[in-house]
């Protein structure tokens, strides 16, 4: 799962949270609620990469040397 879509996630179904100690990755769903966040997830389009992302994939440099 994509960062982008992670964050949105945890944001969009913060009711949903279900921590387990210190870890926060994890939700709780009812089956009604679990197929209508499925459907939404299937919904959403896939990231097109801008040419900055791009030049940053094909060169394998690593972010911190980005925001250098």
């Amino acid at each position: 799962m994509s960062t982008l879509i992670a964050t949105y996630f945890k944001h969009r179904y913060q009711n949903f949270n279900y921590r387990i100690g210190s870890l926060t990755e994890y939700f709780k769903f009812n089956p009604l609620d679990a197929n209508a966040v499925l459907s939404e997830l299937h919904e959403m389009k896939a990231k097109v990469l801008s040419p900055v992302e791009m030049e940053i994939l094909s060169e394998n440099i690593g972010l911190s040397q980005v925001a250098i």
